[in-house]
């Protein structure tokens, strides 16, 4: 069997193991999906009805069978030149793209003489017969991977042997139990209305009437759950509705009670904080000291409270008329007499309005158990209490993650730059000057790095220790750190610069007067900046890293004679 016939057959070996390789190492990965997804169905089964135990398992199955036939056809199926995979198993194995160049000369892409090519084909070949695939590239696999999918297969087992799913029957069952217990919540809150004192016959009959045709409703044996959930939300609706009645009613007549007050108030000293009974009554008392100028305006300012009291407090309205009516005709005991029994009407007005305030916060508290009631159910019917989720807990992993998941990024940029730097190396070596001043520039740039790091810490050092001293600060001996007592602080001058600053003016820096451009250093020898390093104090340098190269046998037996003559070319001593 020829070089050129071997060297194929064993490429094709190594893209064989490399394909076989990657297939072992990804296969727990593409099996992934499947079985995740044929648990998650077994766990949605156990709460509600809808997936079958046996189908959860044909998905998982198939899933997985499935991830598995992606991936073979990905790996098995993707085309790949001989050329591509022998480039890639001379970086792999480190054959300084021996293989790659051989075969580039079988196929004519390189040409040269017949003695180079059968030495370069040798060579390759016997580098090739030393190589271990089996060492190289070994069958590794995802550990965490095959967790993940062991995890999946479990935790699908478990469910179906010790967790029964949910089938219709049950969620019916739990359906009408929440049902059942909204309505007697519905029940419940139409015996406190029936016994409410709050209430009056035309308030309570009416309300009674919806409240009953709503338990009727929620009673009816073939109702749904949607349908009990929207009767629950006409529950709540309706004793809603009745609390903003009794709150408007409420706000109207405080409105025109703070109106009266101020009518009867005006152009006479009165308490502050006065109800309009304790309004009236002082009014009454005062009568006694008005005199016969003063009854006139005394009469207008009871039919001014007598306007604002006309529609909510009919009768009180009446007594104040009437009342100033007496006054306009000089009669001060039938004013008093008014007077009193208008503020008799303003007491009955009050307890009232108490009693309607009252009635306003038990609507709403009724209505609130009606809203409960309705979460209650759909809670109750959607699924059990056996598997509630937490609310809170993953932020602080969501954060791990991702701070984890940003130095990984991190730590994958400078493997990145170590490999990149590593691959573009170039086979002859650079003087070692230059290397050494390019290592010295690395170490530079490290030190600044490590800078920016300690300047990170310390930021960090010093909110850690800013918010440590705001915890303390109600201790005064720990404001004492070095023993020399505490001193008052002292702000120092440190000026902002904004925008708004200078009222929009812009600010212009005058410039040299001179216009000359600053120089550094000496340029009297060399204004323009030219090297001046004599070429034959470099030269050996050079020729020693090309002497290095030559002799390292990475550079091919074809290009050592060009390579030397085009060094011995360049040589200073020579020229002449």
């Amino acid at each position: 069997m020829s070089a050129q016939v071997t060297l194929q057959t064993v490429v094709r070996a190594w893209e064989r193991r490399r394909r076989l390789s990657a297939f072992v190492e990804s296969l727990p990965r593409a099996m992934i999906p499947g079985t995740m997804l044929g648990a998650g169905l077994a766990l949605y089964s156990r709460l509600r009805p809808g997936v079958e135990d046996v189908t959860a398992v044909t998905i998982a199955l198939a899933g997985a069978a499935l991830g598995v036939l992606v991936l073979a056809g990905w790996v098995w199926l993707r085309p790949r030149t001989l050329i591509d995979s022998a480039r890639w198993f001379d970086m792999r194995f480190g054959l300084k793209e021996r293989i790659s160049t051989a075969l580039e000369l079988i196929d004519g892409r390189i040409q040269a003489d017949a003695g180079l090519a059968a030495h370069q084909l040798d060579d390759a070949q016997a580098v090739a017969g030393g190589v271990r695939a089996q060492v190289l590239l070994p069958f590794t696999s995802d550990r965490r991977a095959w967790i993940t999918v062991v995890a999946a297969l479990a935790l699908l087992a478990v469910l179906i042997m010790l967790i029964p799913p949910v089938s219709a029957a049950d969620a019916a069952d739990r359906e009408r139990a929440a049902i059942a217990a909204a309505a007697d919540q519905v029940a419940e809150i139409l015996e406190d209305i029936a016994a409410d004192p709050n209430l009056s016959d035309e308030e309570r009959g009416p309300l009674l009437e919806a409240l009953q045709a709503q338990l009727e409703t929620m009673r009816d044996p073939n109702i749904t759950l949607d349908e009990a959930l929207a009767t629950l939300s006409e529950v709540e609706g309706t004793l809603s509705e009745q609390a903003e009645m009794a709150q408007s009613e409420i706000e109207e007549q405080q409105a025109a009670e703070d109106a009266a007050a101020n009518a009867l108030g005006q152009g006479r000293e009165a308490a502050p904080g006065q109800s309009l009974q304790e309004q009236i009554e002082s009014f009454e008392q005062s009568l006694g000291q008005t005199t016969d100028e003063q009854l006139a305006q005394a009469a207008d300012a009871l039919e001014n409270a007598a306007d604002a009291l006309e529609q909510t407090h009919p009768e009180a309205a009446q007594a104040l008329r009437e009342a100033a009516q007496a006054l306009r005709e000089g009669d001060r005991e039938a004013a008093a007499e008014a007077l009193r029994r208008a503020a008799e009407q303003a007491g009955q007005s009050a307890a009232e309005q108490t009693q309607r305030a009252q009635q306003q916060q038990s609507m709403e508290e009724r209505a609130q158990q009606a809203r409960t009631a309705q979460e209650e159910a759909a809670e109750s019917s959607s699924e059990p209490a056996a598997f509630s989720r937490p609310e809170e807990g993953p932020e602080g992993l969501g954060d791990a993650q991702d701070g984890a998941q940003g130095e990984g990024m991190f730590g994958q940029q400078a493997s990145e730059g170590e490999t990149e730097g590593e691959g573009g190396s170039s086979q002859l070596a650079p003087p070692d000057d230059a290397a050494q001043g390019k290592n010295n520039d690395t170490g530079e740039a490290g030190s600044g790095s490590q800078g920016m790091g300690d300047g990170a810490a310390d930021l960090g050092d010093d909110a850690s220790a800013q918010g440590q001293q705001g915890s303390r600060s109600d201790n005064p001996d720990e404001n004492n750190p070095d023993g020399t007592g505490v001193r008052t602080y002292q702000p120092v001058y440190s000026p902002r610069f904004s925008v708004e600053a200078g009222d929009g003016e812009d600010v212009r820096l005058q410039a040299d007067p001179g216009a000359a451009p600053l120089d550094q250093g000496e340029f009297d020898d060399n204004p323009l900046g030219e090297s001046v390093v004599p070429y034959n104090t470099v030269f050996s340098d050079y020729a020693d890293a090309a002497s290095r190269a030559l002799e390292s046998g990475y550079i091919p037996l074809g290009m050592r004679d060009v390579i030397r003559s085009y060094f011995s070319s360049l040589d200073p001593a020579a020229q002449p």
